[in-house]
């Protein structure tokens, strides 16, 4: 949790330049972003990804 708390700034900047996108995996992707690329494992994306639905809400 801490390690995507610290790119928080950086995953917000890719969902506001690629708007319309799914997921963020889907900006990142359009960005030629990886999660590696931010110092994020995959499973630290699975994880970001529920965070930023609200946990299915």
């Amino acid at each position: 949790m801490q390690r995507i708390a610290e790119r928080s700034a950086e995953l917000d900047a890719v969902e506001a330049r690629y708007p319309g996108r799914a997921t963020i995996t889907e900006a990142l992707a359009d960005a030629g972003i990886s999660w590696s690329y931010l110092g994020l494992s995959e499973e630290d994306g699975v994880l970001a990804e529920e965070i930023r639905r609200g946990f299915g809400k």
